[in-house]
């Protein structure tokens, strides 16, 4: 049995996507472990995002999840990162597949075009 994060971003609190995206967690047969609404202090968001402190959208990418309200939350379920990643959908547009979490409520098609 896996677990994993998964964070629904201040734009998708503000258009009220949050029963809509944890919806299709509970529909794929994932449970919901823990969930909690909280605005991100900017060193917890600076540490989820380290990958890509190299980054030149980094410093706009932390001033975004920092903007408002996320719902953090952990799901358990068999092969749950995998197919999270499905649920979600790809970070690049061109990638998106119909039905996914990223091509069905974006309303950036260019979700970096706001970091450079």
């Amino acid at each position: 049995m896996e677990q994993t994060f998964i964070m629904i971003k201040p734009d998708g609190v503000h258009h009220n996507l949050i029963s809509e995206i944890i919806g299709r967690f509970k529909c794929s047969g994932f449970h919901l472990k823990g969930l909690k609404i909280l605005n991100a202090e900017r060193s917890i968001a600076e540490k989820h995002y380290e990958d890509l402190a190299g980054k030149r959208y980094f410093p706009a990418l932390v001033g975004h999840i920092t903007s408002g309200p996320v719902v953090a939350m952990v799901w358990e379920g068999d092969n749950v990162i995998v197919n999270c990643r499905k649920i979600i959908g790809a970070s690049d547009p061109s990638k998106w597949e119909p039905g996914t979490v990223r091509a069905d409520y974006a309303i950036e098609c260019d979700p970096w075009k706001r970091f450079n």
